[in-house]
């Protein structure tokens, strides 16, 4: 991939538009090769899938003065450009420039109906990774998941040592960060999408888009009147890995 980015550079050079170009890499996820018995993505939380790419290269004469340290997320790619390009940032506007962040890093994870039909009841949950300098915390709906803990990822980057049980305050701290974050964030807006045509129902069920329950999603819903729902009790000390009992088959991708 460094060999094609490179190429567009070198391109972008000859034709005399790398310095007053904006240049943002990215993607959206990565892949699971057989890590924790997982094929693909679309499944868990760990680094292999939520972990990517991103480079901002901006003009010769805008200085971002971004700190390479700081966990990027994709909703603060777009913070980071505008204001780069001094365009103020919309009020309802949920990233933050990657040089003033004050949230919370996280992923999550809902349910799918789709996940546990190729894949198992291993998957029937949602799940909420919290960050804390080294410190990751998976989070699961789902007593005594395999999935769930805590991982220092400087000293175990393959996420395969749970030091929840060790480290309890380390973990009760990152949820009460997270709860107290989270209890001053906007309700869900539960106004009724349009409805679909039958066609794109269809697309988007087979796929297990449309899975989730209204439950499934209230589920990430956090407001002062509803603590997060997510709590260190989905945290489980069981490390051993259930087997995977069917692989990504084809029908993930009719």
């Amino acid at each position: 991939m460094d060999e094609q980015i490179g190429r567009v550079f070198d391109t972008l050079r000859k034709q005399g538009l790398y310095d007053r170009s904006w240049i943002v890499v990215t993607n959206d996820h990565g892949e699971h090769f057989g890590e924790h018995e997982l094929e693909g993505h679309g499944f868990s939380l760990y680094e292999s899938v939520v972990r990517g790419v991103l480079i901002i290269k901006p003009p010769v004469d805008v200085s971002l003065e971004l700190d390479p340290n700081t966990r990027a997320q994709s909703v603060d790619i777009m913070p980071t450009l505008l204001q780069g390009l001094g365009i103020n940032l919309p009020s309802t506007m949920e990233g933050e420039p990657l040089n003033r962040i004050t949230h919370p890093a996280m992923v999550e994870l809902y349910r799918s109906a789709g996940n546990v039909r190729w894949k198992g009841e291993r998957f029937r949950r949602e799940l909420r990774a919290l960050y804390d300098g080294d410190y990751k915390l998976l989070l699961s709906s789902k007593d005594e998941d395999p999935d769930a803990g805590l991982f220092d990822l400087r000293n175990d980057p393959d996420e395969t040592n749970d030091l929840h049980a060790e480290l309890p305050d380390v973990v009760n701290a990152m949820v009460t960060r997270f709860e107290t974050w989270s209890a001053s964030r906007t309700p869900l807006n539960e106004e009724r999408a349009p409805d679909l045509d039958p066609e794109t129902r269809r697309q988007m069920e087979a796929f297990g888009y449309l899975a989730a329950t209204r439950e499934a999603c209230l589920f990430y819903t956090s407001t002062a009147a509803n603590k997060p729902p997510l709590s260190h009790t989905g945290v489980t000390a069981n490390t051993k890995k259930t087997n995977i009992t069917q692989q990504v088959s084809a029908r993930r991708h009719e």
